[in-house]
């Protein structure tokens, strides 16, 4: 048997060739498939392939003698006739493929098996044709149509990227104010920390000065500033004294030291005042051990503190004293503590000061923070 020889891409077709008018073809046929429509005629010596879509159409004739030299497979069909019949065979059975190459050009690639029933595939490829000035033109109106689409969605995206950029940066802004904010705070923080180191004769430690600091702030977001208004040793211990500096000052944090070493005291943001057998209401108010890093939290905030009837003396609860302090305090050993009431966190009855109910004091500080 002759070997058969692989087949070659057929050239462009020559100018010379005559536009067909596929109507007038009285032998042909049409097949569709996908949004393609392929015409397969015969005219004179030649086969006629057109294929069209809605926005494409070509034709191409192929000459029967040139297929017979370029393709073997040929040379059994006895005409034109059974060369149609073997590509209406073909595109029956599916064995065609068409490829959009590019945005002007468009291949029809049909794979013929050997008739004999050799395996071999051959293929028929109709050149790529160039399409007519029309089909370009509406090809590049598409093609600036859609380029505009995109410069319009380039335009909306820079649009959404600017936001963005104006987004973040008041977020950078806001974010340096806060750190501006922050580092105030913390500056003050330390201004105040050390303060009250510097001011304290009761809280030395470091810890003991955080430990109350801390408790603090989370009723005054912002202290500016931490000044002692009152201390025993200095300014005396008669509660007159007591009261003509610390009375309606907002804010303020009693510390106490004991002589047996304990170290106690209250906060109020409200004040104190000198009016005799008053209560007074402070739902921030509350008490602490700085020996047992303890926190006694408010209960009944009606009962924050208390000026005794006859003489003011102040104290931190009403129905019990957490503490209470005596006239000429200094000197006195009567100042005394009870089980608390107005007051919560107590684990056992007068732990705040060691368990005795009595006390004397070597120093009473009050500051206030502003």
């Amino acid at each position: 048997m002759e070997m058969m020889q692989a087949p070659t891409p057929f050239t462009e077709l020559d100018n010379s060739f005559n536009i067909v008018n596929i109507n007038d073809l009285k032998i042909k046929e049409i097949y569709k498939f996908n949004e393609y429509a392929l015409t397969i005629g015969i005219l004179d010596d030649n086969i006629i392939f057109d294929c069209s879509s809605k926005e494409n159409n070509f034709q191409i004739l192929k000459n029967y003698d040139s297929m017979i030299k370029i393709i073997p497979n040929f040379k059994l069909s006895e005409n034109i006739n059974s060369i149609y019949k073997l590509l209406i065979q073909l595109f029956n059975s599916n064995r065609y493929e068409i490829q959009d190459d590019d945005i002007n050009k468009i291949k029809i690639i049909i794979k013929l098996k050997d008739i004999l029933g050799n395996d071999e595939l051959y293929e028929i490829v109709l050149n790529k044709i160039e399409l007519d000035n029309k089909t370009k033109f509406k090809k590049m109106e598409e093609k600036i149509l859609t380029l505009e689409n995109k410069v319009e969605e380039l335009k909306n995206e820079n649009i959404e990227i600017q936001k963005k950029v104006n987004e973040l940066y008041d977020l950078y802004n806001e974010n340096k104010m806060l750190k501006a904010e922050i580092q105030k705070l913390k500056d003050n923080k330390n201004k105040n920390f050390l303060s009250l180191y510097n001011e304290s004769k009761i809280i030395k430690n470091e810890n003991e000065i955080k430990f109350v600091m801390e408790e603090v702030k989370k009723v005054i977001y912002s202290i500016n500033e931490t000044k002692l208004l009152y201390r025993a040793t200095r300014d005396g211990s008669s509660i007159e004294e007591f009261h003509s500096r610390c009375d309606s000052y907002q804010n303020t944090l009693m510390l106490v030291q004991t002589t047996k070493g304990f170290k106690f005291g209250g906060f109020t943001s409200v004040g104190w005042n000198d009016k005799k057998g008053a209560n007074i209401h402070d739902k921030n108010a509350f008490c602490f051990s700085i020996n047992l890093n303890k926190i006694y939290n408010i209960k009944k905030p009606e009962h924050a503190m208390h000026l005794q009837s006859h003489d003011c003396r102040p104290s931190f609860g009403v129905d019990k004293y957490v503490f209470i302090i005596q006239q000429n305090f200094l000197t006195s050993t009567e100042n005394y503590v009870e089980k608390m009431v107005d007051y919560k966190g107590e684990s056992k009855a007068l732990e705040i000061n060691g368990g005795d109910e009595r006390f004397g004091i070597s120093e009473l500080e009050v500051f206030q923070f502003i």
